[in-house]
C-alpha cells in the first residue's frame, strides 16, 4: 500500500473520531499559516528565541541513540521532524492533512500518518521515544491521549503544555486577542500535576519551566517504569560475583 493511501485510511478514522465539522475547521485553520513561518521564523527575535529554545530543550530532554524509533504526535508542519531527519527512523502524526503535506516537504523520509492523537493506529511499545509537543491542550480527552502515548512507547514520552494563565498575560501584553486560548483553540486545560496522574505507569523524570522566570510552557519527560524480571534475577544470583549495581 502506498504512503498516500495510508493517509487516506487514517483521515477516515480521524473524521469519525472528531466529527466532520471539526475536521473542516482544523483544515481551514491549517491553510491560514505555516507554523514555522509564524513561530520558529517569526519576525520578532524574542518569539523566535523562545520557540526555538523550547524545541531544542525538548529534543535534548532524552538521549536518543542513533537510529532510534521516534514518533512525533501532533507533528504539525514538521518542524521537529526537520531537526531529527537523517539520524533516526521518524514517524509524524497529525490530524491535519494540510499540515502533513508541509511536513513532507521538510522531512520527506519520515512516514506521515493523518490520525487522531487519541486513537493512534500504531503497534504497542514500538517507539523508543514519543514526542507530544503543544498538542495535549488541543484534544478533547487528554487522559485518552496520554493512555495512547503510554501504549506506543517502550521508554520515554516528552511533553510540552502551556501555562494558561501566563500565556494569557503574555498574549494580552503583546496585543494578541483573544488573550485566553482556553476554551477556544485549547480544548482542554492540563497542569503538570494532571499529567503526573495520567501517566500512571511512568515516572516523571523532568519538569522544566520555559522560560524559567515567567513560564509560558512546561517541559515534562516521563520514563516507563522498569519491572525487574525475577527469572533474570535468579540467573544473576548464580554468577560467581555480582556487579555492583545489583548488590
Amino acid at each position: 500500500m502506498g504512503r498516500s493511501q495510508v493517509h487516506i485510511v487514517w483521515v477516515a478514522i480521524s473524521s469519525r473520531a472528531n466529527g466532520l465539522l471539526l475536521r473542516r475547521q482544523i483544515e481551514e485553520e491549517a491553510r491560514k499559516y505555516d507554523q514555522f513561518d509564524v513561530g520558529y521564523n517569526h519576525w520578532n527575535p524574542l518569539v523566535r528565541y523562545f520557540l526555538n529554545r523550547k524545541l531544542r530543550r525538548a529534543q535534548r530532554a532524552v538521549r536518543l541513540a542513533k537510529n532510534s524509533r521516534i514518533l512525533d504526535v501532533g507533528c504539525g508542519d514538521g518542524v521537529l521532524l526537520l531537526r531529527l531527519k537523517g539520524e533516526h527512523t521518524c514517524v509524524g502524526l497529525d490530524i491535519s492533512s494540510v499540515r502533513l503535506r508541509r511536513a513532507h516537504k521538510r522531512a520527506p523520509d519520515a512516514l506521515l500518518i493523518c490520525a487522531d492523537a487519541c486513537y493512534l493506529p500504531l503497534k504497542e511499545s514500538y517507539f523508543d521515544t514519543v514526542f507530544c509537543l503543544d498538542t495535549i491542550e488541543h484534544v478533547r480527552d487528554p487522559e485518552k491521549c496520554t493512555l495512547e502515548l503510554e501504549r506506543v512507547t517502550k521508554r520515554h514520552v516528552v511533553v510540552t503544555i502551556p501555562d494558561e494563565r501566563n500565556l494569557a498575560v503574555a498574549r494580552l501584553l503583546s496585543l494578541k486577542l483573544p488573550a485566553k486560548l482556553q476554551g477556544r483553540e485549547h480544548l482542554s486545560s492540563v497542569t503538570p500535576n494532571d499529567l503526573g496522574r495520567m501517566f500512571r505507569s511512568f515516572e516523571k523524570k523532568t519538569l522544566e519551566k520555559i522560560p524559567l522566570i515567567f513560564a509560558l510552557d512546561y517541559l515534562l519527560v516521563f520514563q516507563k517504569k522498569l519491572i525487574f524480571d525475577q527469572e533474570a534475577e535468579r540467573d544473576l544470583s548464580m554468577l560467581p560475583e555480582r556487579i555492583g549495581v545489583f548488590a
